[in-house]
């Protein structure tokens, strides 16, 4: 169990390391990569404090004491903040979410560091630290709360991304939710072992490391996903139209409304563009470049998008795509192309999307539909 351990927290803190050596080298502005520094920062310290723990290394138990106590109150929020700034608007900073590290802040003033004070000068805050006791074995749920508020931000997002982007290459969240899901496991972990000691037994070894390993896994999995990742940035009347958030809302941005006259030119506007000159063959089409081509706002084509067609941006622009490789399957002048690289030439940017989306507009796969074309044309 003791190699184990070991193995585990030297591992954890090389790879931490390693991780910030690459995110500083990137030398990024972004939020994103700010809020990802300071996650590493923080779990690189709760490393070294164990590790100090463990080997009675007293010095740097105690330099290192607070930031791991704190880190199970603060690692939440900033879990939460990273996850809103990978798809928030270029206008937020870290100031739009204060409000998120006001608890931190407050717990690391009242318990932290009279926790520290009292374990290191002999109870000095005793009677205090017994009134907080249970604040001190359950401040990780504090966290569970907003890995859930983050899961429910992130679904709510993958719909949005696809209301702005025709393409979801390098858009992908799914690792994000991976790692949400692997977060909330490890703190059920830690919130589950407390309860065992409180209300079953008390065990000799500290039950607290059986989160060490999962935690290390989770850091390698965020660190090779998050250093790669660049924010995913959707317009801000996107985000306060559907709510992405109820924690944070922009009262000063309202709906667009059209009128049924307005919302029908604008359809009919659309459609000859897209027949006419094929935007939709540019791989990287958005929301704003398709509202620019017919003279109008992304706020406005969102509208007629969703509310009056009933469709995302994203299938819309896909609907196309298809029609375009369907049409070149009937062309027999085509015919020594592969599908594939008629689906790049019509605006797809990989294989499995390219497929996914097949499927999903015409209930079969590339290579079964040309088939089926092929036997009846016979």
């Amino acid at each position: 169990m003791r190699l184990l351990l070991d193995f585990s927290i030297a591992t954890g803190i090389v790879v931490t390391i390693i991780i910030l050596v690459l995110l500083f080298k990137r030398k990024s502005e972004d939020l994103s990569t700010k809020i990802l520094i300071s996650i590493f920062s923080f779990f690189l310290l709760v490393f070294i404090h164990t590790y100090a723990y463990i080997h009675k290394i007293a010095g740097l138990f105690w330099s290192t004491f607070i930031f791991d106590d704190v880190t199970s109150v603060i690692i939440g929020p900033l879990i939460y903040i990273y996850i809103k700034s990978l798809t928030g608007s270029t206008q937020w900073s870290l100031k739009n979410y204060s409000i998120h590290l006001f608890f931190p802040a407050l717990y690391l003033l009242i318990v932290s560091i009279p926790l520290m004070i009292s374990v290191k000068q002999d109870d000095s805050f005793g009677i205090y630290i017994q009134y907080l006791v249970y604040i001190i074995e359950f401040d990780i749920a504090y966290s569970f709360v907003y890995c859930i508020l983050a899961l429910r931000l992130l679904i709510r997002s993958k719909s949005l991304i696809k209301d702005n982007y025709s393409n979801l290459q390098n858009k992908n969240l799914q690792w994000v939710r991976t790692m949400l899901i692997g977060s909330i496991f490890i703190i059920s972990i830690d919130i589950s072992t407390s309860l065992y000691e409180i209300f079953i037994a008390k065990v000799e070894w500290n039950i607290g490391f059986l989160t060490v390993a999962p935690m290390v896994y989770i850091i390698i999995f965020l660190g090779y996903y998050g250093v790669s990742q660049s924010s995913i940035l959707l317009p801000d009347f996107l985000l306060v139209e559907r709510n992405i958030d109820s924690l944070e809302k922009n009262s000063q941005t309202t709906p667009e409304v059209l009128s049924n006259e307005e919302a029908e030119k604008l359809r009919l506007r659309l459609g000859r563009l897209m027949k006419e000159e094929k935007p939709y063959l540019i791989d990287d089409l958005t929301l704003g470049v398709l509202a620019s081509a017919i003279s109008t706002t992304d706020k406005k084509l969102s509208t007629v998008l969703n509310q009056y067609m009933n469709i995302s941006f994203y299938d819309y622009v896909n609907s196309f795509r298809v029609s375009e490789i369907i049409e070149a399957m009937k062309d027999q002048s085509k015919n020594h192309l592969t599908l594939l690289g008629v689906a790049y030439d019509c605006g797809f940017k990989s294989k499995s999307s390219f497929n996914r989306v097949f499927k999903n507009i015409t209930g079969h796969s590339p290579s079964v539909y040309k088939k089926r074309l092929e036997n009846s044309s016979k």
